[in-house]
C-alpha cells in the first residue's frame, strides 16, 4: 500500500526545515559524549553554516535546550574531547564552533586513521531549499525582503532574522544596514541579550534595546 505523504503529521524533507548529522554520532559516540553533550551537537548542528561553523554563546544555547550555562559548557568539553568539534575564540566574550568528521572507532572498521577531517561542504544541508545562517536556518520561501523579493545574500538573511526575532520587520532596512556595518557575531550577541532580557526590564521593545546597544558599541568603535 502506497503511504500518503501529503498528510501533516509525516515527517517530509523536501520542506527545507532540516539539518543533517551523521548516524556514527549517534551509533558510536553517544554513549561516550552523554545525552546532553548530544543535545548540545545537534542543537550546533542545527545552526552550523557552509562551512559547519557557528558562533551562539553557551547562555543561548542553555536557554533553547532548557539547561544552566554550567551544563552546556561541561557539554561542550565533553564533544572536543571527543574530537567532534573544535572551539576558537573570537572576540572577547564568544566562540566559534566547527563540527568536525566523527572518527571510526577501531571495532567498527578496518581503515581507522584516528585523524578528524571537518566535515565536508558539500554534505551540508541542500541549499536549494534553504539559505543557513549562524544561528537558524531560514527557508527562503518564507522570507521575502523589504522590497517584497526573497532575501539572497547572507547579510539580507540575516537582516530579515533579526527582524523576524524582534518583531519588527517594518524596520528590515534598519536591520539591513545593520548586517553591512557591523560583524555579523557581534550583532548575534546583541540579538541574544535582547531576546534574554526579562521583559520587566525592558522599556520600550526589544527592538529598541537592540538598536540601543548596537548604537552603544558604534560609539565604542568609532
Amino acid at each position: 500500500m502506497e503511504r500518503d505523504n501529503s498528510r501533516n503529521d509525516v515527517r517530509r524533507m523536501d520542506s527545507g526545515s532540516w539539518y543533517w548529522v551523521s548516524k556514527r554520532i549517534i551509533q558510536e559516540r553517544a554513549r561516550e559524549t552523554g545525552f546532553l553533550a548530544m543535545c548540545v551537537y545537534h542543537f550546533l548542528a542545527s545552526m552550523v553554516d557552509e562551512a559547519q561553523s557557528c558562533y551562539p554563546s553557551q547562555l543561548y544555547i542553555a536557554t533553547h535546550l532548557g539547561c544552566s550555562r554550567a551544563a552546556v559548557n561541561s557539554a561542550i568539553r565533553r564533544l572536543r574531547e571527543a574530537g567532534l568539534i573544535t572551539v576558537n575564540k573570537v572576540g572577547r566574550n564568544s566562540c566559534s564552533y566547527r563540527l568536525l568528521e566523527a572518527r571510526c572507532q577501531p571495532e567498527k572498521t578496518d581503515e581507522s586513521t584516528g585523524v578528524n577531517k571537518e566535515v565536508n561542504g558539500s554534505d551540508t544541508n541542500n541549499n536549494q531549499l534553504t539559505r543557513i545562517n549562524n544561528n537558524t536556518i531560514v527557508c527562503v520561501k518564507e522570507n521575502e525582503h523589504e522590497n517584497g523579493q526573497r532575501p539572497e545574500t547572507r547579510k539580507e538573511l540575516f537582516a530579515s532574522e533579526m527582524a523576524e526575532k524582534l518583531d519588527d520587520r517594518r524596520n528590515i532596512r534598519q536591520y539591513l544596514f545593520y548586517s553591512r556595518r557591523f560583524p555579523e557575531i557581534i550583532l548575534r550577541e546583541f540579538l541574544s541579550q535582547s531576546l534574554q532580557t526579562p521583559s520587566h526590564r525592558i522599556k520600550k521593545s526589544r527592538a529598541a534595546l537592540f538598536a540601543y546597544l548596537v548604537k552603544i558599541y558604534d560609539q565604542q568603535t568609532s
